[in-house]
């Protein structure tokens, strides 16, 4: 997936994976038949769980002992940076695209999905023309890869709300 264009069949497969991330997260191996290998499958195992980035079946950023570490971190230094106002997705494609990563396009479309399902609750996603994307769907990470310059972030992470407490306040 470190290239810069997908094969047709990996892009599907992409799709998949951000669906059950989406709709499986807190089933055991992402629900997936342990007896049955389709790409998105051995996507998640090879690249999400064997980096641990699905602990306790919920989806997270690596440990430090990973070899994504370094992502995670950059990745959570510009979350960081949105607490201060809204930044466009794009500048964090230029962050991976720039050393010391220097991640190409293919990667990127698999890790920065990730980064967004782990923060989730921590974030508000805007579009351009300001309108407030209330959560996450597959729908939305698919506008948000073919055009990332057109959403903009905010972090929240200093006041977190819980989605026990979310659920709550929308009863």
């Amino acid at each position: 997936i470190n290239r810069e264009k997908l094969s047709t069949n990996i892009l599907t497969a992409r799709k998949k994976l951000i669906h059950d991330l989406l709709s499986k997260e807190g089933e055991e191996n992402l629900g997936y038949a342990l007896d049955k290998y389709p790409p998105e499958r051995s996507i998640f195992l090879s690249f999400i769980q064997e980096q641990g980035m699905y602990r306790e079946n919920r989806v997270c950023m690596p440990e430090k002992d990973s070899t994504l570490y370094p992502l995670a971190e950059a990745g959570m230094e510009f979350l960081k940076s949105c607490s201060l106002g809204k930044r466009n997705l794009a500048e964090l494609h230029r962050i991976y695209s720039a050393p010391p990563f220097k991640l190409k396009r293919g990667l990127q479309d698999y890790w920065i999905p990730l980064l967004l399902i782990a923060h989730r609750f921590d974030i508000g996603l805007y579009h351009e023309n300001g309108e407030f994307i209330p959560y996450l769907s597959e729908d939305i990470l698919d506008r948000i890869h073919k055009k990332p310059q057109d959403f903009l972030l905010r972090f929240y992470a200093e006041n977190p709300v819980e989605e026990d407490q979310l659920h709550s306040y929308l009863q």
